[in-house]
C-alpha cells in the first residue's frame, strides 16, 4: 500500500469480531483513535439471535451502531475528510459482494451498493437465506452485523464510498495505516507532550520506566508476557504515574487515572488507554480484582501482573533516587520474586517500607510478592 500523501486527511476504519476501531490523521500524523464495542460478531449475535432475520432487527443493529459513534463523530468529522479507508475482512466481503454485482469499481464499496445489499439481506429469514454473488460462506454468519455497522459509519459521516484497504490490520493498530510502522510511534510523542503539560518530574518518570521494563523483561517468559504491546503499556503508565499530583496530593492514582481515561491523546486506541488507566490506578493504594477489567490485547491476568510490576518499580524509586543496579526478578505462575542487595536495603527505609505495603496488597489480587536479601 502506498505511503499517505503528505497533506491527505484520511479516515480509517476497521470492523473486526468485537469491536470498530476508528482513525483520523494527515499524511504521517495520527490526530484521533477511537475504539467501539461493536463488531461484526458482536452484532449479528445480539441483534439477529436465532440466526433470524428481519428489517426490524437489522434497524435496530444500524441504530445502535450510529449511537456507539455519535459521542466523537463531530471530532472526527471536524478537520475534514478527504479519503476514507476500511480495513478487516468485513469490509473487503462487502467490497466482493458490492463489486460481484456490478454495483462498484474493485476495491470500493458504495452508498448505491450497500443500499443493494440491505435490501438482499433483510429480504432473508435467516442466515442461510442469505444469497448474494461474491459472498464467501465463512463471511455469511457475521455478514447482517458488519453490514449494519458499515452502513452506519456512512450514514454517520455522510460518505458516498469507501476505498478498501488491502490486508487487515493487526488487532486494533490502526496507526500502521497512518505511519507508525514507518517512523516513530506517535504515542511516545502523545505521553511526552501530556508529561510536559501536567508538570510530571520527566527524569523520575524515565528512572520509573527504565525500572519497570528491567523488570518486565526478567520475567516476560515466566510470565507468559510476550506481547510487546504490554511492555509498552507498562512503560507509558510508568512514566504517568504521578499524573495525579497535577489535581490533589490525595488520590493521586484516582485522579491520574481518570485524566488518561479522558484524555485526547492522538495515535491511542480506547482499549489502550483504559489499559494505561488501569495500570495508573492500581499502582498505589488499596487492589482489588474487579479494578482490572480485559482488553481487545491485553487479559485481566496480563494486567494485574504489569500492575505488580508497575508497583515494585515504583517503590523502588521511593526516595527518588536512581537505582544503579535493578534487583534481579524471576517469577512463578502467582509470584514474582525480588531480590536485593542486603546494603541497599537497609540504607533505604522508604523503599522498604513501600515494598512490604505492595506485598499486602498484591495478595489482594491472588498473586504474592516475595522480597529477599543477599549480599551484593
Amino acid at each position: 500500500m502506498h505511503p499517505p500523501a503528505a497533506r491527505e486527511r484520511r479516515l480509517v476504519v476497521d470492523v473486526g469480531g468485537g469491536s470498530t476501531e476508528l482513525v483520523t490523521g494527515t499524511g504521517w500524523t495520527t490526530r484521533e483513535a477511537h475504539s467501539t464495542p461493536m463488531g461484526c460478531i458482536r452484532f449479528t449475535e445480539r441483534f439477529f439471535p436465532g440466526a433470524r432475520i428481519s428489517r426490524k432487527r437489522y434497524e435496530r443493529a444500524r441504530d445502535a451502531a450510529m449511537l456507539e459513534l455519535r459521542p466523537f463523530a463531530a471530532r472526527l468529522r471536524a478537520p475534514g475528510i478527504d479519503r476514507v479507508l476500511g480495513s478487516s475482512g468485513t469490509m473487503r466481503a462487502i467490497g466482493d459482494i458490492v463489486e460481484a454485482r456490478g454495483d462498484a469499481a474493485r476495491g470500493t464499496i458504495t452508498r448505491r451498493g450497500v443500499d443493494a445489499l440491505i435490501e438482499k439481506v433483510c429480504d432473508a429469514d435467516t442466515l442461510a437465506d442469505i444469497d448474494v454473488e461474491g459472498l464467501a460462506d465463512e463471511r455469511r454468519p457475521v455478514l447482517p452485523g458488519g453490514l449494519a455497522i458499515v452502513d452506519a459509519v456512512m450514514r454517520t459521516f455522510d460518505l458516498g464510498s469507501i476505498d478498501v484497504a488491502d490486508g487487515a490490520l493487526r488487532e486494533g493498530l490502526l496507526m500502521e495505516l497512518v505511519g507508525r510502522l514507518e517512523s516513530d510511534d506517535v504515542r511516545d510523542d502523545t505521553i511526552a507532550a501530556f508529561r510536559a503539560r501536567h508538570g510530571i518530574d520527566a527524569a523520575h518518570a524515565r528512572r520509573v520506566r527504565a525500572t519497570a521494563e528491567a523488570l518486565f523483561d526478567a520475567v516476560a517468559s515466566d510470565w507468559d508476557l510476550g506481547d510487546v504491546e504490554l511492555r509498552r503499556w507498562l512503560g507509558w503508565a510508568a512514566e504517568l504515574h504521578e499524573l495525579g499530583l497535577s489535581v490533589s496530593r490525595s488520590g493521586v492514582a484516582r485522579h491520574g487515572a481518570y485524566l488518561v481515561a479522558n484524555a485526547d491523546a492522538p495515535g491511542f486506541s480506547r482499549d489502550e488507554l483504559e489499559a494505561v488507566a488501569t495500570l495508573v490506578r492500581t499502582h498505589r493504594g488499596r487492589l482489588d480484582r474487579d479494578m482490572f477489567e480485559p482488553t481487545r490485547r491485553g487479559s485481566r491476568r496480563a494486567l494485574k501482573r504489569l500492575a505488580v510490576l508497575l508497583r515494585i518499580a515504583v517503590a523502588l524509586h521511593a526516595d527518588r533516587a536512581a537505582v544503579t543496579a535493578i534487583p534481579s526478578a524471576r517469577a512463578a505462575r502467582r509470584a514474582v520474586e525480588l531480590t536485593v542487595p542486603r546494603e541497599w536495603i537497609a540504607s533505604r527505609s522508604l523503599v522498604a517500607a513501600d515494598l512490604a505495603a505492595h506485598a499486602a496488597q498484591i495478595q489482594r489480587i491472588g498473586l504474592e510478592l516475595e522480597i529477599r536479601t543477599a549480599e551484593g
